[in-house]
């Protein structure tokens, strides 16, 4: 009853706050702009502050859950650490979200919130080799804050696949036998709640961004949570040879996407921190998939590992466990190489359409205003050669360039008309901004 209780009212935390972060980022003119470049998708500004709404939502219950008795089990220190690395993440993506912080700061501001963690007591534990700790656990917690930070790039994305790792690593404390994981279970329990508070604003077509305050929160809450599920007791009968891979698996979405793409853009000799469109969201559009399905795709695959990850956890045999993770592994690898090679085509059917831009050229991978390649179309007017970057066509996708059609705000009214993709589907326009 406690964690329905709590799950209800974080929920409607978030339901009640966002509209007001909505609104306040309006006033001071905390949005995301659109870029005249052409990078961003969307043509109208768009509220960030989303990330504070679920911040506010889900702290209030922390602070609850630590003064609960069931909680006495973990120190103090931990809860002060938690708090502070987490209340770090958003200043930093607030202040980034407002004034564009440079990216090194941003990585020192996230280093410094997985140390204290580390100083607090919330890192991984390696029985024989201790002095790994440390740089495994603060790799983890900065890795993740970042993955799901690039992985906030539709509408509904990020947030709706942490709300579903969320629900695992809730379900995950529950079955943990001697009922030690009380503070996870509350965590896991009150963020899923203000996440999907948060979605019900954020899905296609959003009215709000989280902004980086969100993603680096949410980030960096589901590292923690992460931490906290590996280092419960091996109560499991084949818990203690495979609970590392217990939270990589469960968080396997953001893993997945932030590798697939860091290493498309170092075949492609493409910076990996400059955005683009080349995220696995994209290349599911890129198969014919709308954003809305994409998105939803996204998710169902997120909650197939959450399944193997408990799976993982009661297996009898440690080998099975070995067997399981090495089949996700594999799945994983295949699925990367079908995406890449998705993308690999239409690069090379945009360079068959536009024979006077070169190859290397073609392969930046940022897409101007959400376009996706289709080679029986005509260039686009609106983009010219000089400008060029991969995928472009003339047709936008729902959900890769905002529109809306609120009569309040008619300067974001939709464009009216719809065009045709690869597969013959008709489709309004709509949109999302470049990661």
């Amino acid at each position: 009853m406690t964690y329905l209780a709590v799950f209800v009212v974080a929920l409607c935390g978030a339901l009640v706050g966002t509209p007001l972060a909505r609104r306040t980022a309006l006033r001071y003119d905390i949005v995301d702009h659109p870029d005249p470049g052409g990078r961003k998708a969307h043509a109208a500004p768009m509220p960030y502050l989303g990330g504070l709404a679920i911040y506010v939502a889900f702290m209030v219950f922390l602070f609850v859950a630590l003064l609960d008795k069931r909680a006495s089990g973990t120190p103090l220190w931990q809860g002060v650490g938690i708090v502070a690395g987490a209340t770090l993440m958003v200043g930093f993506g607030l202040v980034d979200d407002r004034f564009s912080l440079p990216p090194l700061l941003k990585m020192g501001g996230q280093v410094l919130a997985a140390a204290l963690l580390y100083v607090a007591g919330v890192h991984f534990h390696f029985n024989h080799f201790s002095w790994l700790d440390a740089p495994v656990s603060i790799i983890w917690v900065v890795g993740m804050t970042n993955a799901f930070n690039l992985l906030d790039n539709m509408d509904g994305l990020s947030v709706g696949t942490a709300a579903i790792g969320c629900a695992y690593f809730f379900v995950l404390a529950l079955l943990e036998p001697y009922n030690k994981q009380f503070l996870v279970a509350i965590m896991a329990v009150a963020l899923l709640g203000a996440c999907l508070g948060f979605l019900y604003y954020n899905f296609n077509p959003a009215r709000i961004f989280m902004g980086d305050a969100g993603s680096l929160f949410l980030g960096f809450m589901l590292s923690v949570l992460g931490l906290k599920i590996n280092n419960m007791n091996n109560g499991f009968p084949n818990l203690h040879a495979v609970n590392f891979f217990v939270p990589i698996v469960v968080l396997g979405i953001p893993i997945f996407d932030t590798t697939l793409v860091t290493i498309s853009r170092l075949r492609r000799h493409v910076p990996v921190s400059r955005g683009g469109r080349d995220h696995t969201s994209h290349r599911l559009v890129l198969l014919g998939l709308t954003v809305r399905e994409a998105v939803m795709t996204v998710y169902l695959a997120a909650g197939a590992l959450g399944l193997a990850a408990i799976l993982l956890t009661i297996a009898r045999r440690p080998v099975s466990g070995g067997i399981l993770v090495a089949l996700v592994v594999a799945i994983g690898g295949v699925a990367g190489y079908m995406l890449e090679k998705v993308y690999r085509r239409s690069i090379a059917d945009n360079a068959a359409a536009r024979p006077g831009v070169g190859s290397r050229k073609s392969e930046v991978g940022s897409v101007p205003d959400g376009r996706v390649a289709a080679t029986h179309l005509p260039p686009a007017s609106s983009v010219p050669s000089s400008d060029f970057r991969l995928p472009t066509s003339d047709f936008r996708l729902e959900g890769l360039e905002r529109q809306h059609d609120n009569p309040r705000e008619p300067h974001r009214a939709a464009r009216g008309h719809h065009r045709r993709t690869w597969f013959g589907l008709r489709r309004p326009a709509a949109g999302r901004r470049v990661r």
